[in-house]
């Protein structure tokens, strides 16, 4: 080779990559020109170190640092604090990379004048003298002491007048676009550059702002200041030139002040104005804009499109923007190598961007790296793990075994957990409740076949045997509840098989993963997973597109590697025996540290890149993301480990001792600053910002979101106001973005709108799938077209024709009826009521009068409980006692919260019937409690649904120790009635008090009273025993319990009531301190009489209630079973039906 061959340090391989490919355009070849990066040049210097031991791998980094905290602060410490010993490794790490090693923190700790300083240093010395000791039995090396290891060979070579055999016959280096090494990569290039003897150091800058984008300090300015090798380099600065208008003026003047004038700049367009929108993205005088999920842009400006600023309203809506932009630049010609999309940080926005390069046909080369926990595969491992960690609940063993990169796990896990009651292992294990469903299948069908008259049906499992369907997928009220008995037999044999073929398979699955539950090694538990994962055939499906298997395949042969390389450490890694959850945590912090990237063919197309990785690299249009306060510039704050106090002082203290520990080899070095402080962290954002805009030749565009995912307004990054300082140009509103608004097209270039695109002739859908008749899939097809809708007036008509005959009407109109109840949902029932009702349609409830449904409503038996749903939501009601629609019943083995509520109310009332008085000693009358309940145990369980009795056993004892306290409480209160009156009978007539032409509404309600004190003292008191009471629901509007009862009560022609008698009504909570909650009832809320009732609606007094279900009851007479309910509970039964969502709490 020739004594002048020359070595380039390039800054990133994709850098190499594009002088590589520009060298092969040009006919240009290579040889003698040798091309690197920097990793990849230590990597090979290293190589060539005999006896030098391995880089330790991400995992094993990870243990071995949890293992040395656990020495230094305890494991719980350790424990306490997730995320610890990742920060430790940082901490650590970044003072190796400053030359201040495991020797000199222990050095420096002593020396240090500052108490909190030295308590820190101290404490990080140990830590990093226990992790040291840890690696060398591991026989490793973290990649900083692989960095100091290679300075240590370079001295050495320079020392004997030798070189790595890597440089031997290079005779110049040029280390391009340098930019911001840490002190110990600066000692390396210095010892390389005293070696060969022959340096270029090249860095981006512009002539004009050197200084105030601090190129000096972050580049070169410690090897020219040096003087064992300043005779021998040359800096040299790249200007990139050619850029015009706008952008070259931002370019001279960014961070540069006084700011030159605007317009001053010939070059800068007519008018000297850029293509800046409004500030926030909102017009001053509609705010809604902000929230509609478009875009906003400004006007071409005229001659000079070479920067343009855009405000959308979401990360979504910016990341939207990008897409259409480019896609009006490709179609103009462009050539998508020539194009990127940058951020300081793609983490939040990769999601988004795949999902509309998928969208819009955008091909996008993701090149940086993807954290090893956003793959599918490592997160389905993780899912197993903590499935087995948490219990194995039935949730998680659906949500892991379901996973299709579990290629031989057992299928159906879902209906058969399901099916057998399956809650988790503590409660069951699998085993004992598949064989608990057998029986009770077997036992219902015996049942049925001796009855002959279907009433097993409710024994069997409601996921195998449940109301009938229409084709549409609603339950069917006239079939819900009559199947015939064939039908039931049939579908009671298919669970029956299912179980028996499916459920071994999956029980002899769930034993297997429990064996993962024990007290291991790190190394133990890593190989039994290993294991495990085998058997289960973790493995990426065929039928993934090549592109993400080639992704998940490279995570999940990460993850596999990670786990071999701790179960081959063995008892190196310590003998400490540890239980599943902490291997899970620790495992867990080395996958949150470790990245991977995608092996296979090169993407080509658009290039996605962190605005670091773009360095020394050139586009003609760039799209930079997120320009938002606190995310370019980020919010940096102080290292929780290592604060800007200690990093100061080790600053003022480290260099002399550094240059001690090097010797020779940093004599006269200029090390810098070596630890960066949060302000040093901060400066590091205008270059990036400078470096983002220098990589655009052509046309630059910078997006940044008005308002965040919670609809919280974000403040546009001081970037963006100092890019309009610049331009001079005012702010203002800014015009929604229009198809070809921007870009100039090429002659000739054809640019389709959004419409013409979904409609091309070439039968693909929006993802390039076709069907195979020729018709577009029109779930696919929807998604496109309600994204895009607003924006093109044609595009459903468009669908239309994509569409087999019919589905566009039908999806137009299900689209309206959707966007209908959505509205009609987020209205508020009092602050929108005008609006509200204007939208009340039968899609939300509201049916109309019907004169049948007001005879069946009119001679109802009614009771409170009926009043209570009525009151709380008008289409339960519907449903249930309308339709006849049977509430979903798992079947589950065990007893459910409502179950076990009337299990202790049956309970209670027996004791009180039996114990009448209580003993007049405490304990006493909770013995006979006990007593009462022992001797009724199994008669009340039999009259219970057949459930699993080691699951009912606990039910029942929750049922016992509640009303053991209940009667406590009964006895201190030491007063006794002169009558109690216990699920005391009664039946009341209610007529209508209005004045009407139509046939009467009068109700007649029955019941029992579950429990009334009388007291000599013209007192009564009506109690409900209940689990549950909300002292502020109001009575007689979504609670008519307590006020029917005390209606039934006065109103019994077998009491008789003094004129002043009192009343007041409550209810006994079975687990609270207070058990009695209650309050008095007005006289005049229990008025019965109909022409007193109507003379107080005349006078407008606050109606009584028994009004009040006249007009309950007439609300449904007239069809308003809205889907509006005063109390829904997420638990509820019907709640699949209605699809009711809350509108959105407003901030206080």
């Amino acid at each position: 080779m020739s004594a002048t061959a020359v070595l380039t340090i390039y800054p990133t391989a994709l850098k190499v990559a594009a002088v590589l490919r520009a060298r092969a355009r040009d006919g240009n070849v290579s040889l003698g020109h040798r091309l690197t990066t920097f990793p990849e040049l230590v990597d090979a210097l290293d190589r060539e170190i005999a006896g030098a031991t391995l880089v330790v791998g991400e995992a094993l980094a990870t243990l071995a640092m949890h293992d040395a905290l656990a020495e230094v602060v305890g494991d719980a410490s350790v424990d306490e604090r997730p995320g610890l010993a990742s920060a430790a490794r940082r901490a650590i790490g970044e003072l190796a990379a400053a030359c201040i090693g495991t020797a000199e923190l222990a050095v420096f700790a002593p020396r240090m004048a500052d108490a909190p300083a030295r308590r820190t240093v101290g404490w990080l010395a140990a830590v990093a003298a226990a992790y040291a000791q840890r690696l060398a039995r591991l026989d490793c090396v973290d990649r900083h002491e692989r960095d100091r290891r290679v300075l240590t060979s370079l001295h050495a070579h320079e020392a004997a007048g030798t070189r790595p055999r890597i440089i031997a016959g290079i005779g110049r280096i040029v280390i391009a676009e340098i930019y911001d090494y840490s002190p110990l990569q600066s000692l390396i290039v210095r010892a390389l550059i005293r070696l060969v003897g022959d340096a270029e150091l090249v860095t981006l800058a512009h002539g004009e702002n050197v200084d105030a984008t601090r190129f000096l300090e972050r580049t070169w300015n410690r090897f020219v200041e040096d003087p064992a090798i300043a005779d021998k380099v040359l800096p040299d600065f790249v200007v990139r030139g050619g850029r015009r208008g706008t952008l070259a003026r931002v370019l001279a003047a960014l961070f540069v002040e006084p700011k030159p004038p605007a317009g001053a700049d010939s070059r800068d367009g007519a008018d000297g104005r850029d293509g800046v929108d409004a500030n926030d993205g909102v017009d001053a005088n509609d705010g809604s804009d902000a929230r509609d999920g478009a875009a906003r842009g400004t006007e071409p400006v005229r001659g000079d499109d070479s920067l343009r600023i855009v405000a959308a309203s979401s990360r979504v809506a910016e990341v939207e923007e990008v897409g259409r932009r480019l896609r009006t630049t490709l179609a103009a010609g462009a050539d998508p190598e020539r194009v990127a999309i940058l951020a300081r940080d793609l983490a939040p926005y990769r999601a988004i961007l795949e999902d509309v390069a998928r969208r819009y046909r955008l091909p996008f080369a993701l090149a940086a790296p993807r954290p090893l926990v956003a793959h599918a595969t490592v997160q389905t491992v993780l899912r197993v793990v903590r499935a087995i960690v948490d219990g194995l609940p039935r949730a998680a063993l659906v949500a892991a075994l379901g996973s299709p990169y579990l290629t031989a796990a057992p299928r159906g896990a879902r209906r058969v957990l399901e099916a057998s009651g399956y809650v988790d292992a503590a409660t069951l294990p699998l085993g004992r409740c598949l064989a608990h469903a057998e029986a009770r299948l077997e036992r219902a069908r015996l049942r049925r076949a001796t009855a002959g008259d279907g009433d097993a049906h409710g024994d069997t499992l409601r996921s195998e045997v449940g109301p009938s369907s229409g084709q549409d997928g609603r339950l069917d009220p006239h079939t819900s509840g009559d199947a015939g008995q064939s039908g039931a037999d049939e579908r009671e044999a298919r669970a029956l098989a299912r179980l028996r073929r499916d459920g071994p398979r999956i029980a002899a699955a769930v034993r297997r993963l429990g064996t993962l539950d024990a007290t291991r090694t790190i190394a133990e538990h890593a190989a039994a997973l290993l294991r495990v994962l085998d058997e289960l055939g973790v493995d990426v499906p065929d039928e993934m597109a090549d592109g993400e298997a080639w992704s998940e395949g490279a995570a999940l042969t990460t993850l596999q590697r990670m786990l071999s390389e701790v179960a081959d450490a063995g008892a190196q890694l310590g003998t400490e025996r540890v239980p599943l959850a902490r291997f899970l945590a620790q495992l867990g912090e080395a996958i949150d540290a470790s990245e991977v990237r995608a092996p296979g063919p090169i993407a080509s197309g658009v290039a996605v890149l962190p605005i670091a990785d773009a360095r020394g690299l050139d586009f003609d249009d760039v799209f930079v993301l997120g320009l938002e306060e606190g995310g370019f510039p980020a919010a940096v704050a102080e290292d929780g480990l290592v604060n800007d106090a200690v990093r100061r002082a080790l600053n003022r203290a480290a260099p002399p001792l550094v240059r001690a520990a090097l010797a020779d080899g940093a004599r006269h070095a200029s090390l810098g600053r070596l630890l960066r402080t949060s302000e040093d962290r901060a400066a590091e954002d205008p270059f990036l910002f400078y470096l983002a805009l220098s990589t655009a030749e052509e046309r630059i565009v910078l997006t940044h979101a008005t308002h965040d995912g919670d609809g919280n307004a974000l403040v546009r990054s001081p970037f963006v106001d100092e890019v309009v300082a610049i331009t001079g140009q005012h702010v203002v509103a800014a015009a929604p973005w229009k198809l070809g608004a921007d870009f100039p097209q090429q002659p000739g270039a054809a640019v389709a709108s959004d419409a013409e695109d979904i409609a091309d002739t070439d039968g693909a859908s929006m993802d390039g799938a076709a069907d195979t008749d020729g018709t577009a899939n029109p779930a696919e097809l929807l998604h496109a077209a309600i994204v895009r809708a607003e924006r093109d007036p044609g595009l459903l008509a468009a669908v239309a024709r994509r569409l087999p005959a019919g589905s566009a009407a039908r999806l137009v109109h299900r689209i309206g009826v959707e966007r209908r109840r959505a509205r009609y949902f987020l209205l508020d029932r009092d602050r929108d009521a005008a609006a509200k009702e204007a939208l009340a349609d039968a899609f939300v409830g509201r049916l109309g009068a019907d004169p049948r449904r007001r005879e069946r409503l009119r001679s109802m038996p009614w009771s409170a409980t009926k009043f209570e749903e009525l009151g709380a939501c008008g289409f339960k009601f519907f449903a249930h006692r309308i339709l006849n629609l049977r509430a979903d019943d798992a079947g589950a083995e065990m007893l459910d919260v409502r179950e076990e509520g009337v299990l202790a109310h049956r309970l209670l009332e027996l004791v009180f019937r039996r114990c009448d008085p209580l003993p007049s000693d405490p304990e006493d009358a909770a013995a006979a409690a006990r007593t009462i309940a022992d001797e009724a145990r199994a008669a009340m369980l039999a009259d219970m649904r057949p459930a699993d009795p080691a699951l009912v056993a606990p039910a029942w004892s929750r049922a016992v120790e509640a009303v053991v306290e209940v009667v406590r409480d009964e006895w201190c209160e030491m007063s006794r009635p002169a009558r109690r009156l216990l699920e005391w009978p009664f039946r009341l007539e209610i007529a209508d008090h209005r004045n009407g032409d139509g046939l009467p509404l009068d109700l007649t309600i029955s019941g029992a009273i579950d429990r009334a004190d009388l007291w000599l003292d013209d007192t009564g008191m009506v109690v409900a025993d209940r689990a549950k009471l909300d002292a502020e629901r109001a009575m007689g509007s979504t609670s008519f319990q307590i006020p029917v009862y005390a209606l039934a009560l006065t109103a019994s022609p077998v009491l008789a009531w003094a004129p002043d008698a009192k009343v007041r009504g409550g209810y006994v909570l079975l687990r609270a301190e207070r058990k009695l909650r209650d309050r008095a009832i007005d006289p005049a809320f229990l008025v019965r009489d109909p022409e007193t009732r109507r003379t107080m609606a005349a006078e407008g007094v606050a109606a009584p209630i028994a009004s009040r279900v006249i007009t309950l009851v007439e609300r449904a007479v007239d069809g308003r079973f809205d889907v509006d309910p005063s109390d829904c509970s997420r638990f509820c039964e019907y709640r699949h039906i209605c699809r009711y969502e809350p509108p959105p709490e407003e901030d206080a």
